[in-house]
C-alpha cells in the first residue's frame, strides 16, 4: 500500500505541473510529462479521458537534477582556477568563495541555454584578491553533462517503454528542461513534434 500511495501522490504533482488549459485539448491523448528539478528527475505516461488522467508509467530518478548540472561546471571551474592560477588554494576549501562560484556557474549554466558562450566570474577575499574571469561554452558544458542527459533520456524511454500506448505529446518541466541539449531530439529525449514546454518551469 505504502508503494502504491508513493506512486500515486507523485502522479498527481506530475499532473499538477500540466498546462490544464492545455490538456482539456487533450482528450484520448497519450501524454508524457518528464521533469528536472533541482535534485530529482520523474517521467509520468498518461492517457487523458473525458478531462481526466490516468497513470499508465512512471520513473524515478532520485539522483538527477539540475543541480547535478550545475556541480560539474563548478569542478571544471575550480580546476580551471587552480590550473591557470597556479598560486591558490582550490576554491572548494573556501566556503565563501565556493558559494560565488555555485552561484555563478548556476547562472552561467542558463545563460547557455540562449547563448553560444558566456563568462564566469569569481571574486576572491584572500591575499591575491581580484576576480578571476573564465569563458565557458556551451559546447563544453554539452562535454561536461553528456552522461547526465543520456540518464535522462534513459529515463523518459524506459517510461514510455512502460505501456502499450505510444506517446502523442511530451511535456517538459522544470528549469533544466530549458538546457539545449535536454531538448535536443537528437538526443532521443524528444522525439515527437508534439513537445512543448509544459506550464510554468519549475525547479
Amino acid at each position: 500500500m505504502a508503494a502504491g500511495s508513493d506512486q500515486a501522490r507523485r502522479s498527481g504533482r506530475a499532473w499538477a505541473r500540466c498546462d490544464l488549459e492545455h490538456i482539456e485539448s487533450c482528450d484520448g491523448k497519450v501524454i508524457l510529462v518528464f521533469h528536472l528539478g533541482g535534485r530529482t528527475a520523474d517521467a509520468t505516461k498518461f492517457v487523458i479521458r473525458d478531462g481526466t488522467p490516468h497513470l499508465l508509467s512512471l520513473r524515478r530518478d532520485p539522483f538527477l537534477g539540475g543541480d547535478d548540472f550545475t556541480a560539474r561546471v563548478v569542478d571544471y571551474m575550480a580546476n580551471l582556477i587552480r590550473g591557470k592560477h597556479g598560486g591558490r588554494d582550490d576554491v572548494r576549501a573556501d566556503a565563501a568563495a565556493l558559494r560565488r562560484l555555485t552561484a555563478e556557474c548556476e547562472r552561467a549554466k542558463k545563460a547557455l541555454s540562449y547563448r553560444d558562450e558566456t563568462v564566469v566570474r569569481v571574486r576572491f577575499d584572500d591575499d591575491d584578491g581580484g576576480v578571476v574571469s573564465l569563458l565557458l561554452t556551451r559546447a563544453k558544458l554539452e562535454e561536461l553533462t553528456g552522461d547526465l542527459v543520456s540518464r535522462a533520456v534513459g529515463l523518459v524511454e524506459s517510461c514510455d517503454g512502460g505501456s502499450d500506448d505510444g506517446v502523442d505529446e511530451i511535456l517538459l518541466v522544470g528549469g533544466s528542461t530549458r538546457i539545449p541539449m535536454v531538448r535536443d531530439p537528437r538526443q532521443g529525449l524528444l522525439p515527437w513534434q508534439g513537445s512543448q514546454q509544459g506550464g510554468e518551469p519549475r525547479a
